[in-house]
């Protein structure tokens, strides 16, 4: 790890560089930027102290999405690489811990961004009322920073591959499991979360309205597969209806308070869950920015 100062205007990193590190800022405050330099350049946000940036380049090997630039003379950042990721696993799992509880904290409040786009989408008849000139810019901020991924995906798939594979989840150190027949719920929908799961063998199925008129089957999971995980993290109430759909499911169950001896005993457990927060993130990102389109293509 290596601290860093920097003074307003000062560019951390470029958008669309291949990045092999991630940051935390320190002292100061960071400016996350599309298109900086540009007529038509957006600030996506600004980092204060104590919060990360730049981490989905090291951790599922995109190029920078965006370029970012010390906001305040006198900005300190700790830079960190993935040899310091590994370290964190092998000997600081509090760190990981701060890590993922960082990503969890981003998709709680993305999901809250995307739930209000839809429900523009479902509630407002754009032609006839059309939204505020404040919510337009944040989707024009928005659909800039997708448009800055979508350049790089060719980039990124031609120059680094795949991500790195993982050893079964089931292997190592293993705190807590429990089987489940077929067709018993492992989680219900509303109900207060406290752990997340780990599929080790069976399938499970997702479900929105389990048991109701309304019943509709969202997903169906596999083997080395995670869900739950907003549970463990914030103890939300869970979004869905988990039902085992094989005899003899067999799932881990992590609670929060495990986490530290989980890590310590098995780093390839911590890598895989915060792999997982990232890998939901992005696809959230994705989904949200989608929404974003279409409110704006109706409302421009």
């Amino acid at each position: 790890m290596t601290e860093k100062q920097f003074n307003n205007g000062d560019v951390i990193f470029k958008q669309n560089e291949i990045g092999r590190t991630f940051f935390k800022v320190i002292k100061g405050g960071v400016s996350i930027i599309v298109d900086f330099g540009d007529d038509d350049a957006c600030m996506l946000t600004e980092v204060g102290p104590g919060r990360y940036f730049g981490e989905m380049a090291i951790l599922e090997y995109y190029p920078r999405s965006a370029s970012a630039v010390a906001a305040e003379d006198g900005t300190v950042v700790e830079e960190m690489s993935e040899e310091d990721l590994n370290a964190f696993m092998e000997n600081d799992p509090a760190r990981m811990i701060e890590i993922m509880d960082f990503l969890g904290d981003r998709i709680r409040t993305l999901t809250a961004d995307y739930n209000d786009v839809m429900n523009v989408l479902k509630e407002k008849n754009l032609d006839d009322e059309k939204p505020s000139a404040e919510f337009k810019g944040k989707l024009r901020r928005f659909l800039s920073s997708n448009k800055a991924l979508e350049k790089s995906v060719d980039k990124v798939l031609s120059e680094t591959g795949s991500l790195p594979s993982g050893k079964k989840h089931s292997e190592g150190f293993v705190k807590n499991t429990a089987s489940f027949n077929k067709f018993t719920v492992i989680c219900r929908e509303g109900e207060p979360g406290d752990c997340m799961y780990d599929i080790h063998s069976g399938r499970v199925g997702i479900y929105s309205g389990y048991g109701t008129d309304q019943q509709k089957e969202l997903t169906i999971l596999y083997p080395d597969t995670f869900f739950g995980e907003m549970g463990m993290i914030s103890s939300e109430p869970r979004s869905a209806t988990a039902v085992a759909l094989d005899d003899q499911t067999t799932i881990e169950l992590i609670r929060r308070e495990d986490l530290e001896e989980l890590f310590t005993q098995n780093p390839s457990k911590a890598d895989m869950i915060v792999r997982h927060l990232s890998s939901r993130l992005r696809e959230l990102t994705r989904q949200y920015a989608q929404a974003c389109a279409k409110v704006y293509e109706a409302a421009v």
